[in-house]
């Protein structure tokens, strides 16, 4: 399969885009070993321009033997620190009348200013549009320095930085994931640097109120020393590098805390944390479900039905939402009591706050940091659970 594909994607922001997707040839293919991958050549496009127009799809038709993928999509990446470690070669129109050359002169300046250097060509007597725009022999030329070889190593070096906009529309650097800015309508910045002789990291930041490791790169910032902002930051022990959040509260210092407050133990039952960081613990019951949310470590929020067996889980599930605009909390735990007395029977229930801790003035009942009594100690741990 050679033709320009469309594909369906899921930003990272949570909504669905679109590119198109052209693979690569069959004589490329027939040079390599299967096992190896490909690296990927990202067409940025201006706006105006439908998803699979022909002017997109045909666009690198002039480089059938590409060392790789070529993907049109429509991300502009205009924080230049972002920049910084990827090669970049920019190609402008003498004659553009849409998009005047000064503009892209004036990038290229603030790159090398910034000590990320761009290859810059400009076309005498071409406009902002013309056929082979995308296949002119420079950026043919750079095609094949970058992707010379086996795939191109495009690993991030032991000090980056980056620019926060909005975070759900960013992935990672580095490892780093932004999750939450401390003002909404100002820019966030991370500055890190890694020192290998001491396994030290050092972070700086601005305007930043929550980050995380991302799971793929988790593995060397284990048996390191972090620091972020001056304070030396201690790992949860026994706890995986990308289930935990590093947070700075707004009048405070930051510290390492877990994603979830709602956890199962298989020894002990239904584990609830508040916000104070005391515990309940309900034991495994006859009909004892619950229902919350979660974040996880894909970047999405998860849906928890969860039930002790079959009939909680039935009774947990619905309480599932079916309907846009109507209130609901984002944890409910229940036993069997909730079948004749209603929300009386409700064992928890409220919201977590914006660091997915439990809010203050949730309810939780139960002996705190000890088992709930149960009539039923005979029930294993083993449960039903269903995640969306």
């Amino acid at each position: 399969m050679e033709e320009s594909q469309r594909i369906t994607y899921l930003h990272p922001g949570g909504i669905v885009s679109h590119a198109i997707l052209r693979p690569p040839s069959e004589r490329i293919l027939h040079d390599i070993d299967p096992s190896s991958s490909l690296p990927v050549v990202l067409g940025l496009h201006g706006a105006g321009v439908k998803t699979d127009s022909g002017q997109v799809r045909h666009s690198f038709d002039g480089a059938p033997n590409l060392r790789g993928c070529s993907l049109s999509d429509y991300r502009h990446e205009l924080l230049l620190l972002n920049s910084c470690g990827i090669p970049v070669h920019q190609q402008h129109g003498s004659l553009d009348d849409n998009v005047p050359p000064s503009h892209s002169r004036r990038l290229n300046l603030l790159l090398s200013v910034l000590g990320c250097p761009s290859e810059y060509t400009e076309l005498p007597g071409k406009g902002h549009y013309f056929d082979g725009v995308m296949t002119t022999q420079n950026l043919l030329k750079f095609y094949d320095s970058v992707l010379e070889g086996e795939a191109a190593d495009l690993s991030v070096s032991s000090s980056f930085g980056f620019v926060v906009t909005d975070p759900a529309s960013m992935g990672a650097k580095g490892g780093l994931v932004v999750d939450q800015l401390l003002s909404s309508g100002s820019l966030g910045r991370v500055i890190a640097e890694f020192v290998a002789d001491t396994r030290t990291w050092r972070v700086h930041t601005s305007n930043i109120q929550r980050l995380h490791f991302a799971q793929a790169a988790s593995d060397k910032w284990l048996g390191t020393n972090i620091f972020i902002d001056g304070v030396d930051i201690r790992l949860l022990e026994d706890v995986p590098v990308s289930t935990q959040w590093l947070v700075r509260p707004k009048n405070g210092s930051w510290k390492a805390g877990q994603f979830n407050p709602i956890s199962l133990d298989e020894e002990q039952g239904l584990v609830v944390r508040d916000a104070s960081g005391r515990t309940t613990v309900y034991g495994f019951q006859e009909d004892l479900g619950a229902i919350f949310l979660r974040p996880s470590t894909a970047e999405a929020t998860e849906l928890v039905v969860w039930g002790s067996e079959l009939s909680a889980l039935r009774h947990a599930a619905q309480l599932v939402p079916m309907l846009t605009g109507v209130g609901q909390p984002d944890f409910i735990v229940h036993d069997k009591g909730r079948a004749w007395k209603g929300a009386a029977g409700v064992l928890a229930l409220g919201f977590f706050d914006s660091f997915w801790n439990i809010s203050e003035h949730s309810v939780v009942f139960g002996k705190v940091g000890q088992h709930r009594e149960t009539s039923f100690p005979n029930i294993k741990a083993k449960a039903i659970q269903r995640t969306w």
